[in-house]
């Protein structure tokens, strides 16, 4: 379980103690890293743009651009500066955060939640701008877990089709369904977990298209690189995704929380790649425009250098169909 902060009036996850000194030499041998890198390989120019992007009420983990208590014309001004930079996708984060007690619509259910109307306006003024858009239900950390009960198994299903079959109650304004809980291969295999995670998907999934048939769904996992487990990675998420009615992986880069690095983005794809091949499913990339600059403070994000960020697009682009990115509501599209 994560620690929780508070800013202002809603609250965010903090990384745990033993997660804050591990961390704080990744954001050390990422940027050393990354910086050899940009100084020895060019950036392509001719790469896919950036065309969607995440958004949220607010970012569960830092401060960012909180919209909880924008209206439509909020929403507006922030989607025309989008839909200028040519994004025509936006992929709500999550409806609700299971550990931050905190939801952002009127749902009759999780009513024990502190409560923000954010959905409603934003798909009236994503509407008026045409974008597609994906909308994130049940948020939780369980993805994250090492080791899942039967009965949190059990639990954890039933929240999210409750939640799911709330927001179809906007069903005509959006097109896809994201599912938040996010996860990754963490260098080794987790056969039960993955089972386990399996199930998760293959439940909720094949609900939704009974349902929805006709939008689509989208996943976003992180991704971590380990040093000779590439075949692992992929038969770990083959064994995640096998039988699951899913349309379209966007993996994290996560060069911006420094699980990944410039030097090996590239073969990282190759494998998301594989793994999509495998699994009939969509790629697109989530290009992360930020730099992380500590573990040990709540605003702990920068916006990315430019030529990072171009070395980021170009790594992905021959391997994906679509780029969108976290976030352009806060970080500066270069």
């Amino acid at each position: 379980m994560f620690p929780i902060g508070e800013i202002d009036d809603f609250k965010i996850y903090l990384p745990r103690d033993e997660d804050i000194e591990l961390g704080e030499k990744l954001v050390a041998r990422a940027e050393s890293s990354n910086n050899k890198y940009l100084a020895t390989v060019p950036a392509s120019p001719s790469s896919i743009p950036i065309t969607g992007s995440f958004i949220y009420a607010h970012p569960p983990d830092y401060r960012g651009n909180p919209m909880l208590n924008a209206g439509i014309a909020e929403w507006k001004r922030m989607f025309q500066r989008f839909v200028e930079s040519g994004i025509d996708t936006v992929v709500f984060q999550a409806a609700l955060w299971q550990e931050l007690n905190e939801c952002y619509y009127n749902s009759k259910v999780f009513t024990e939640y502190k409560t923000w109307d954010v959905i409603e306006p934003m798909l009236q003024a994503a509407k008026h701008y045409g974008l597609n858009v994906f909308l994130g239900g049940y948020g939780s950390i369980i993805g994250w877990r090492e080791q899942l009960s039967a009965t949190d198994l059990k639990l954890e299903i039933k929240r999210h089709l409750t939640c799911y079959q709330e927001l179809l109650e906007f069903q005509d304004q959006f097109d896809g369904f994201y599912f938040p809980c996010e996860t990754a291969y963490i260098g080794h295999r987790l056969l039960e977990k993955e089972k386990q995670l399996n199930h998760l998907h293959r439940t909720i999934f094949t609900e939704l298209k009974n349902i929805a048939p006709d939008h689509l769904i989208l996943i976003s996992p992180g991704t971590k690189y380990f040093p000779d487990t590439q075949d692992e990675f992929k038969e770990a998420w083959s064994t995640m995704l096998d039988n699951v009615p899913l349309d379209i992986i966007a993996p994290q880069d996560s060069i911006g929380t420094c699980g990944n690095a410039l030097a090996t983005q590239s073969r990282t794809y190759q494998n998301w790649k594989d793994v999509t091949t495998k699994t009939g499913t969509r790629l697109w990339g989530n290009i992360e425009l930020f730099q992380r600059t500590s573990f040990k403070k709540t605003d702990n994000f920068v916006t990315a250098a430019p030529n990072r960020v171009q070395a980021q697009l170009s790594n992905a682009s021959p391997f994906v169909e679509k780029i969108i990115c976290w976030e352009a509501m806060y970080f500066t599209i270069p």
